[in-house]
């Protein structure tokens, strides 16, 4: 009967959605504070969950659903 509680501090989106990831999968997880991607002024990630105000919607894609990082650059 022990609860597990989510949170995140100001993060970028790929990161927050392995957190998505496993709240969605365990059912453990009662309560989630995934709000750092809405408060972050640049997104840069390209597909994964989305995040909007107080809902989030988890990507149906294979794995966290990234598609890619706007101007990464390989070396």
């Amino acid at each position: 009967g022990m609860e597990c509680m989510l949170g995140c501090m100001l993060e970028a989106k790929i990161s927050v959605n392995a957190a998505v990831a496993l709240a969605c999968a365990k059912k453990i997880v009662t309560r989630i504070d995934l709000d750092g991607p809405v408060l972050c002024r640049e997104d840069p990630i390209e597909g994964g969950a989305q995040f909007n105000e107080k809902d989030i919607t988890a990507s149906t894609a294979p794995g966290l659903g990234i598609k890619g990082v706007a101007g990464l650059k390989m070396l």
